[in-house]
């Protein structure tokens, strides 16, 4: 993992981070998103294996307490929901990094985070992503076009990453 954050870094690319629960490892209930986005060249990353060396830690938090989440998440209901809290707080603070939501619909355990997710994340001046619809009628076609929206909104952004564009106006978070 560490080697690919380094490699996005230093060649000036988007990866990808999945923003789950455990469950979203099986590809019947992620549905073949995160093999979409590889499909489409970006690295996906699992938010379980995001590296915590103390030097890529200050390197992404500074000196804040890096792996601290009570600043935005005081009321912990499960600890899958407290991961994705924590790792949005990576992925806002990571210049090359995206995150993407995947909940199952009406998932009572992470309801109460689908807010506070989008809200690190858009405070931060980053893009955010959903798919917090998944169940077991989704079409994989619908899934398709979703992802191929934000791969073309995803490559319009680092364009303009890569002219120089630094975001002064936090952007609209987009509900894929």
């Amino acid at each position: 993992m560490r080697n690919t954050i380094e490699l996005l870094q230093h060649e000036g690319h988007l990866g990808i981070v999945i923003l789950d629960r455990p469950c979203h490892h099986v590809p019947g209930l992620n549905h073949g998103i995160p093999e979409e986005f590889q499909s489409r060249g970006y690295p996906v990353l699992s938010q379980a294996f995001l590296p915590t060396d103390p030097d890529i830690l200050d390197s992404v938090f500074g000196g804040d307490r890096p792996l601290d989440f009570d600043d935005v998440w005081h009321h912990s209901c499960s600890a899958s929901t407290t991961h994705k809290v924590w790792a949005a707080k990576f992925v806002a603070r990571h210049p090359n990094l995206i995150g993407v939501e995947l909940s199952n619909f009406r998932c009572g355990h992470d309801a109460p985070a689908y807010q506070l997710i989008e809200d690190i994340l858009v405070s931060a001046g980053r893009l955010c992503f959903g798919f917090k619809d998944l169940d077991e009628n989704k079409p994989a076609a619908s899934i398709r076009l979703r992802v191929e929206t934000i791969d073309y909104y995803l490559r319009q952004h680092l364009s303009r990453l890569r002219a120089g564009w630094n975001p002064s106006v936090l952007e609209k978070p987009m509900e894929a």
